[in-house]
């Protein structure tokens, strides 16, 4: 179990780091306004790819040592990736995207797929 999360961590993070490559994505806490948004590749499907490779890589630890009270290591690092990924987010409803993203929002999930948007391209 432990391994195919690992795993799927591993492709996410790849997948987002070839879908970013061509106009990156600028680092968490800078102060700068986004000047693009990436709609294609895992941003397809959710907002924060990175974040939710890095907390499926945790997950993974979990199983791999087979120590359940370490889920409070992911609990604590969705917390923060959490904040980080809200204040990001703020940042594209104050650029002159905000109508684009506000749209992208509302069928994109955070760290998780919308159901619908998987199966359905809308």
């Amino acid at each position: 179990m432990g391994l195919s999360i690992y795993i799927s961590s591993l492709v996410l993070f790849w997948w987002a780091v070839k879908t970013t490559k061509e106009k990156p994505l600028s680092i968490c806490y800078s102060d700068d306004l986004p000047n693009h948004i990436i709609t294609t590749g895992p941003y397809k499907f959710i907002r924060n790819p990175f974040y939710t490779s890095y907390l499926l890589s945790v997950l993974a630890g979990v199983f791999v040592s087979n120590q359940l009270w370490l889920i409070l290591t992911v609990v604590v690092m969705f917390v923060l990736y959490y904040q980080v990924a809200r204040q990001e987010e703020a940042k594209f409803l104050t650029s002159s995207f905000a109508a684009d993203y506000k749209v992208y929002k509302e069928n994109t999930g955070m760290f998780l797929p919308y159901t619908n948007r998987i199966w359905y391209d809308s």
